[in-house]
C-alpha cells in the first residue's frame, strides 16, 4: 500500500504523469499501473485530492483518508514515511 498525502496527491493526477514524461523521460502512469498490477494498493488522501480543484486520477487508485491509512498502518510490519 502507497498513500500519498499533501503534494505527494499530485503524483496520481493524469496530468502530472504526463509532465513527468515529457520533463524527466518517466512514465510515471505506466510505473502507477505496473505497481497496480502487482497488487500494491494507491491511495490518495481524500482531503487532497478534494482541495486540489479537478484533478484526474490515474485509473485504479483509490480515495482514502488519514484513518483509513491509520488503521492499515498499525496492522503492518513496516511503515515508512517521507
Amino acid at each position: 500500500m502507497i498513500f500519498f498525502d499533501l503534494d505527494g496527491a499530485y503524483v496520481l493526477d493524469k496530468r502530472y504523469t504526463q509532465k513527468m514524461e515529457r520533463s524527466h523521460g518517466v512514465d510515471m502512469e505506466e510505473m502507477l499501473q505496473i505497481a497496480l498490477s502487482l497488487g500494491i494498493r494507491l491511495y490518495g488522501c481524500q482531503l487532497n485530492i478534494l482541495v486540489a480543484d479537478g484533478l484526474e486520477l490515474v485509473e485504479g487508485v483509490e480515495l482514502a483518508g488519514v484513518v483509513t491509512f491509520l488503521e492499515i498502518a498499525y496492522g503492518a510490519d513496516a511503515v515508512l514515511s517521507y
